[in-house]
């Protein structure tokens, strides 16, 4: 009989870890991540980037190459390479209900990010991404601040999940003025 075998899984540090321990005794993870929920009430004050909007249906084959790179440098694995119809199937009904918001300049999309959740009671963003050529420009914190403000238009506030590791993107949020919350775990079997 074959055992369903989730491809990763998030909670509370204490509480995934004694999940994990029960559900995978005779297995290690590939991947461990000590993640942070951060929560944002009031994004800053600002101006939308140049070339910041919703993505487009023509954005999708661009948005799910980027998407890829995005997880491979993330959590180490391609979707591409796991099932390439279902990743883009994925970002593509994301780009159609909406959920995700780049910056392009010129032909080049030069940063990424997706609305994971959304309730009456907030939204979880996720997915931010810069290509490595253009980082350290502030895209990334201009990017986030603008879909911060835009979704609080309709939400009172936004959360999110980031690997304390990544200390480019805590700096980034923190900058638009996410305050840290709960500490997560991320198992990648």
């Amino acid at each position: 009989r074959s055992q369903h075998r989730p491809t990763l899984r998030v909670g509370p540090r204490a509480a995934s870890d004694a999940l994990w321990s029960a559900w995978a005794s005779t297995h290690q993870p590939r991947r461990r991540y000590d993640q942070r929920l951060y929560v944002l009430d009031d994004p800053p004050p600002g101006e939308d980037p140049p070339g910041f909007r919703r993505a487009l249906p023509r954005d999708v084959t661009r948005l799910a190459v980027q998407a890829a790179a995005m997880e491979r440098e993330d959590l180490g694995t391609d979707p591409r390479e796991r099932d390439p119809a279902s990743h883009d199937q994925v970002v593509a009904e994301r780009v159609r209900t909406g959920r995700t918001w780049v910056i392009e300049d010129g032909d080049a999309l030069v940063f990424q990010v997706n609305i994971g959740t959304m309730h009456v009671d907030g939204a979880q963003i996720g997915g931010t991404w810069v290509p490595p050529a253009r980082r350290g420009r502030g895209l990334s914190t201009s990017g986030v601040a603008a879909t911060c403000r835009h979704l609080a238009e309709v939400v009172p506030r936004v959360t999110l999940h980031v690997n304390e590791a990544n200390t480019p993107a805590v700096r980034c949020y923190e900058r638009v003025g996410f305050r840290r919350e709960a500490a997560y775990r991320l198992v990648v079997p």
